[in-house]
């Protein structure tokens, strides 16, 4: 007769057998980066194929920048559901501190002037959380609103600082010939740098709601009420998403300004 425990016990009792984890892991991993791989090789694709034709170029460097300022948004209202009708402000900032103010009034290299627009306009977007993210609902939105339409006041109010209606210029655009694959063409070489952009903004987006922020994000956006109840702050998850969003928003506003030289 057996002796051994496992012999004797019935069969679907005893201790449960370890599961495929590593398995499980890879699978997911698969659907989580497909999805980046097949953006890459269409990118990759597109600027060779039309790397001489300057109005495609155009299109998919607009296309992409646009498409960060819209993961940079859905940060914000798509996962804590705080509608904002004054984001196209933060991109007027980045044009202007980023591409402009960075190179000729501060003394910066070009280059800096992507970090110089990220903390300016999560900096602005905090502050402007901070005033009103204790509202909810319409009310922060006509908030946002009157902050969007301040921007046509003060840009005719100085000037010499904005150039008034018709803007400034960007007189010491990035370098970006130089960028690997961009032939020495400049318009390539902004597109593959928003390409990069876009890039890093949907992988930063996609890892915070994975994370314990994006969980409290989400429980904000089904109910303030219930996340408070179970001990979320959502004033100041509501300002850090309100400051993130505001920072990838004015990233891409640089890149807007350097198109249009």
């Amino acid at each position: 007769m057996p002796t051994d425990a496992s012999a004797r016990e019935p069969a679907g009792v005893g201790p449960p057998r370890p599961r495929s984890g590593m398995r499980d892991r890879m699978a997911d991993l698969v659907i989580r980066v497909s999805p980046l791989v097949v953006f890459v090789a269409f990118v990759v694709w597109l600027g060779q194929a039309f790397a001489d034709d300057r109005r495609w170029l155009d299109v998919g460097t607009e296309a992409m920048y646009i498409a960060a300022a819209v993961a940079g948004l859905n940060l914000l209202l798509g996962f804590t559901g705080q509608l904002s009708l004054g984001h196209a402000s933060f991109f007027v900032v980045g044009a202007y501190t980023g591409a402009v103010w960075a190179p000729e009034s501060w003394g910066l290299d070009p280059w800096l002037g992507f970090p110089a627009a990220l903390v300016i306009g999560a900096l602005l977007g905090a502050i402007l959380a901070l005033m009103c993210c204790h509202l909810r609902g319409l009310y922060l939105t006509v908030v946002t609103f009157a902050f969007g339409g301040l921007v046509v006041p003060v840009v005719s109010a100085f000037p010499s600082i904005f150039g008034a209606a018709t803007g400034r210029s960007v007189a010491e655009p990035l370098e970006v010939a130089g960028l690997p694959g961009s032939r020495d063409d400049p318009f390539l070489g902004l597109y593959h740098l928003s390409a990069v952009y876009l890039l890093a903004a949907v992988v930063f987006v996609a890892n915070v709601a994975r994370g314990r922020w994006g969980r409290a994000y989400k429980a904000i956006r089904e109910s303030e009420t219930a996340a408070r109840a179970c001990g979320v702050n959502a004033y100041w998850y509501k300002v850090s998403a309100f400051a993130a969003s505001a920072g990838i928003v004015s990233g891409a506003g640089v890149l807007a300004a350097e198109r249009f030289l």
